[in-house]
C-alpha cells in the first residue's frame, strides 16, 4: 500500500507537471502566462498569497501577485532591492528554495525582511529562484498569513524551470512588440515626413513620436538662430 500510494504521489506530481507547462506555455501575453505561473503557485501550496519577481540588477521587480482567485500586476509595493535581505540573497546565491516558517522567530531574518512580513501581513514565506541557462532570471515569493511550513517543495522545484522559461519568453515576447511598435512609429512618421511641406506638423509629429518611443511626457524641438535656441514645437503630456 505504502508503494502504491508513493506511484500514486509520483503520478499526481507528473499530472501536474505536464498540466503547468501546457497552462504556462498557452499563451505567449506576458500577462496571461505570468498570472497563470502566480496562481497555479500558489494553488499548489495553498498560500495567501504568491509574488512573481523579475530579477534585475541587484533588485527583485515584482510583475504580478495572486491572492486568492486574483491576479494583480499594478504591485510595485512588492518590489525590493535583495541587498541587506539574507533570505532573497541566499536563494538566488544557492539556487536553491528558502522556506521561513515564523518571521517572528526566525534569526535569519534582516530588519528589513521583519519589516517586509509586518507591512505585508505574513507570517512564513518561501523563496523559490527562477533559474534559466543556470541563470536566475526571477524569484517566486508564497506567503502565508500564519507561521507554517509549505508543502510540495521538491514539486514546486520541477515547475521552477518551467516557470523560469515562461517568464523569459514573456519577456521577449514583450520585447519584440516594444520594437515592433517603434517600427510602427518610425513608419507613420517617415511617411507623413516625405508627403507633409508643413514643418510644424512635421515637428510635433517628430516630438509625439520620440515621446511615445522614449515613454517621456516631454518633447521639444529647438532651431538654431545665430546663437540662440528657439523652441520651434514642444509636447507636454500631449499637449
Amino acid at each position: 500500500n505504502v508503494l502504491l500510494d508513493r506511484l500514486d504521489d509520483a503520478n499526481q506530481d507528473l499530472r501536474t507537471l505536464v498540466d503547468a507547462g501546457r497552462e504556462f506555455g498557452s499563451s505567449l501575453k506576458p500577462e496571461d502566462v505570468l498570472g497563470a505561473v502566480a496562481r497555479r503557485m500558489r494553488e499548489l501550496t495553498g498560500a495567501s498569497r504568491c509574488s512573481l519577481y523579475r530579477f534585475e540588477g541587484e533588485s527583485m521587480t515584482a510583475l504580478v501577485t495572486a491572492e486568492g482567485d486574483t491576479v494583480t500586476e499594478d504591485c510595485t509595493e512588492f518590489s525590493f532591492a535583495i541587498a541587506g535581505r539574507p533570505i532573497a540573497c541566499q536563494a538566488v546565491e544557492t539556487k536553491l528554495p528558502v522556506g521561513v516558517t515564523d518571521t517572528t522567530t526566525d534569526a535569519g531574518l534582516s530588519d528589513a525582511e521583519r519589516a517586509d512580513a509586518l507591512r505585508l501581513g505574513y507570517r512564513a514565506s518561501l523563496d523559490l529562484p527562477l533559474v534559466n541557462g543556470g541563470k536566475v532570471v526571477g524569484l517566486l515569493e508564497l506567503v502565508d498569513a500564519q507561521p507554517r511550513e509549505f508543502d510540495h517543495v521538491e514539486l514546486l522545484r520541477g515547475l521552477a524551470p518551467i516557470a523560469a522559461q515562461a517568464l523569459v519568453n514573456a519577456q521577449v515576447y514583450a520585447e519584440q512588440r516594444q520594437t515592433a511598435r517603434h517600427l510602427s512609429l518610425v513608419s507613420d512618421a517617415s511617411t507623413l515626413f516625405s508627403s507633409s511641406l508643413a514643418v510644424d506638423d512635421v515637428l510635433l509629429t517628430i516630438c509625439s513620436s520620440l515621446s511615445d518611443i522614449t515613454g517621456t511626457p516631454i518633447c521639444s524641438v529647438y532651431v538654431v538662430e545665430e546663437d540662440t535656441l528657439r523652441c520651434r514645437a514642444s509636447l507636454y503630456d500631449g499637449e
